[in-house]
């Protein structure tokens, strides 16, 4: 059993998602920022996939990049990194941009060294997805805005090698980021923020226990 972490969600799973009763959470600055944009999740999940639906608010699309595959996180974007907390250590990085450009990337660390690599399918089930929505604004790059959501949704058939799916009772290690430039400047937040900016630090990950009917 996973040993649990400092932040905690209980995520709902059923035969389809009911966002009535997601687990919710709040993103935080990574330091001191109190400028950090108000930014929040919710955790749901279905017998397939885990899903995570991210709710940004923003001025601008600081975004420019239009092709899945590129280094989003050198703009605006939200990730999810799902680690089935299997050692040495195995998970999923998922970046997903207000433009609707995303970027999948398996991860293996051990001794403080990482690699990555982007997994491939011949199955749709195995691949994640996104669905972005702008608000007050049009999904073009550098356009002015209120808001954007993106539901990125990650299928358990992608951890296939790693472990199998999970069942009501398992627990997983989970970290959802944004790295939003509203001012040219990139602020970095965190669900469970690690002690200086680094996505990959696994010690900081939150703990996610699968419960319900699945």
């Amino acid at each position: 059993m996973i040993r649990r972490a400092s932040k905690h969600l209980d995520v709902p799973m059923g035969r389809r998602l009911d966002w009535r009763s997601a687990a919710t959470a709040r993103l935080r600055a990574i330091g001191d920022d109190d400028g950090a944009p108000p930014t929040t999740i919710a955790v749901m999940a279905d017998t397939d996939a885990l899903t995570v639906r991210f709710t940004c608010r923003a001025t601008r699309l600081n975004a420019r990049m239009l092709n899945d595959g590129d280094p989003l996180y050198l703009e605006d974007v939200v990730e999810v990194f799902l680690w089935p907390g299997n050692e040495p250590a195995v998970y999923l990085e998922y970046e997903v941009s207000p433009l609707g450009r995303d970027l999948c990337l398996l991860c293996c660390q051990r001794d403080g060294r990482i690699t990555r690599s982007r997994p491939w399918g011949t199955s749709t089930a195995e691949k994640p997805a996104c669905t972005v929505t702008v608000q007050g604004g049009p999904q073009k790059p550098l356009a002015a805005i209120r808001s954007w959501n993106a539901e990125l949704r990650i299928p358990f058939a992608a951890l296939a090698g790693v472990t199998a799916a999970p069942t009501p009772g398992t627990q997983w290690r989970l970290n959802c980021y944004r790295i939003d430039h509203a001012d040219g400047t990139p602020r970095h937040l965190a669900w469970a923020p690690p002690p200086m900016i680094d996505f990959h630090h696994l010690d900081s990950f939150g703990t996610i226990c699968f419960v319900g009917r699945a």
